[in-house]
């Protein structure tokens, strides 16, 4: 009964206090349990929080190392995949590689250079329809640092290329209404003869074919000889931007290649000569991609496929498997852009760019790329491919930089021209100003 009436006594005097004064002595009471729910639901955040982070949609990871911080990056490796090991990913910001990429990517400048000292490149693109594309990766070239841009394009391509800049050397290797033409005969030409394939063979259709077989090889041959005879003017080749898909200039450009690679020369084969790459046969790309090439492939996602149905023809593993493309450098286009050598990612690009993609930025890497590889030529003549996945890195990082300088300054407006005029900034920016 005392313990009734005392509580009795206690409830009274709480109910002289406004409801106010109540409210804040319940939570008082329960604020204990709630406090120490709190500790432990950051306790676990705190010990999962990078676990958490790497399962964000976008953000690369790997399966043989863990991710790391930007400050928790090695910045004084060496940057030899022969002396660090095959399966060794190096996942940079341009803070974390920049010591690497200044020793042994960069060309320093000299009182006693000359023109040509620094670059010379060329692009083999372009036709009537797509003019921009080879201007924009011969300009990013000069750019980023080369001293000479040349650009290898059809006939009707000249003009406007010519157009654009003063500062390009422009040239025709070949026309393209007449590989277009006899392209258009040949498919008549095949048509007609599986038509009549179950009848009498024509002697007259038989003629035709023979005559258009030799016109076309007679192009093909033409435009080979005509790009052929100026490789040993240059220090790197970029071939495709703006190519077009004729069959008959992608049979072209598979001699040139072949050409090219047999002379060691570096070569970027981009856009629509990915397209032309993955038309050949796995016995063809087996022979291209030698131990002796120095290639670098520049697919996006869509590309990057195609190209590994092409090596997977007539395999029956996986074409993920095949070695075809090992003695390539693979820059696989994408959010954070990664290279890819023998089969392992060496780098992965971790430079933040701006997030408008408008069409021509894969261009302007191209010719950023083809810079850097001449440089890497020019520095390295001896192992130049010890240091060409380096080389590809600090290209990817240059472009990144100034599609986020372009990005900054006009948002979603930017378009190509927009990133072609912040490359030299960017790239001083993060070369010259640190000296």
């Amino acid at each position: 009964n005392k313990a009734m009436i005392q509580t009795h006594v206690s409830v009274r005097k709480i109910a002289r206090y406004p409801p106010f004064f109540v409210v804040v002595f319940i939570i008082f009471l329960l604020g204990g349990p709630f406090l120490a729910c709190g500790r432990v639901v950051a306790t676990a955040f705190t010990t999962n929080g990078k676990s958490l982070l790497r399962a964000l949609p976008g953000r690369p990871t790997s399966s043989a190392t863990p991710v790391e911080s930007k400050t928790d990056r090695t910045m004084n490796e060496d940057s030899s995949p022969s002396s660090s090991g095959g399966d060794c990913q190096r996942e940079w910001d341009w803070r974390a590689g920049q010591d690497q990429a200044l020793s042994h990517a960069i060309l320093p400048l000299s009182e006693t250079s000359h023109k040509g000292s620094s670059g010379r490149i060329a692009v083999l693109g372009g036709c009537a329809q797509y003019t921009g594309a080879p201007y924009y990766a011969a300009m990013a070239s000069l750019q980023t640092g080369a001293d000479l841009a040349f650009v290898w394009t059809a006939q009707e391509a000249t003009g406007p290329i010519k157009g654009y800049s003063p500062e390009l050397m422009v040239s025709a290797v070949y026309g393209a209404a007449e590989l277009d033409a006899a392209q258009k005969e040949r498919q008549r030409l095949q048509e007609q003869q599986q038509e009549q394939s179950t009848q009498k063979e024509d002697s007259d259709l038989t003629a035709q074919i023979s005559a258009n077989d030799q016109l076309c090889q007679s192009l093909i041959h033409e435009m080979v000889q005509t790009v052929v005879a100026q490789l040993d003017r240059i220090h790197c080749l970029i071939v495709g931007p703006g190519l077009g898909r004729c069959p008959l200039v992608g049979e072209a450009v598979h001699q040139i290649l072949v050409t090219a690679t047999t002379r060691q020369l570096p070569v970027i084969v981009d856009a629509d000569a990915l397209f032309a790459l993955s038309q050949l046969s796995r016995s063809q790309l087996q022979a291209l991609f030698s131990n002796r090439s120095r290639i670098v492939l520049t697919p996006n996602a869509v590309e990057y496929q195609r190209l590994m149905a092409a090596a997977g023809k007539g395999e029956e593993s996986s074409p993920l498997s095949s070695n075809v493309f090992h003695q390539a450098i693979v820059v696989r286009k994408q959010r954070f852009d990664a290279i890819e050598y023998q089969g392992q990612t060496m780098y992965t690009c971790w430079e933040p760019g701006g997030l408008k993609r408008s069409g021509g930025i894969g261009d302007v890497l191209a010719g950023t790329l083809g810079t850097l590889v001449a440089w890497n030529s020019l520095l390295h003549p001896n192992d130049p491919k010890d240091h060409l996945p380096l080389s590809c890195w600090t290209a990817c990082c240059f472009v990144k930089r100034a599609t986020a300088r372009a990005f900054a300054e006009k948002h979603r407006a930017m378009t190509a021209p927009d990133v072609l005029q912040e490359l030299g900034p960017a790239i001083y920016e993060m070369t010259e100003s640190t000296e």
